[in-house]
């Protein structure tokens, strides 16, 4: 059970930090949105807009800096954690079977849990089923 649990939360930490950057940008937009319309209400029209116009923006660009540093990761673990092993299948067209944890669908290249016999997406067989 806890393999499991492990495995999951180590993969794909490149999309789950793009999308933990995504949530971070939406929540500093809305605390900035929320305390400049406290400011505003409180009557200060200048620092109300200067919470709102400043703080969102600084939401938003801060949140580059995570959304790049998880595009970085997506990139190196697709690159680097898969040795992949090219066979060939019947038609002599070349195969990507990760060693991993996963393997790569030669039709649509998504990459499937190696527990599944079949693509999520385009439901080809697992040419190297795992045994």
């Amino acid at each position: 059970m806890w393999d499991n649990i492990r495995g999951y939360m180590w993969s794909n930490i490149g999309e789950k930090l793009q999308k933990f950057a995504k949530a971070l940008c939406w929540i500093g937009i809305a605390f900035s949105v929320i305390a400049g319309v406290i400011k505003l209400a409180g009557g200060d029209l200048l620092y109300g807009f200067l919470y709102i116009i400043i703080g969102s923006l600084g939401s938003w660009i801060g949140s580059w800096a995570l959304c790049g540093f998880g595009l970085i990761v997506e990139y190196v673990e697709n690159k680097t954690s898969h040795s992949n092993y090219r066979s060939s299948d019947t038609a002599g067209e070349s195969m990507e079977v990760d060693s991993g944890s996963y393997w790569v669908c030669p039709k649509c290249k998504t990459r499937n849990p190696n527990s599944k016999i079949e693509c999520k997406e385009c439901g080809e067989i697992n040419p190297k089923p795992s045994v």
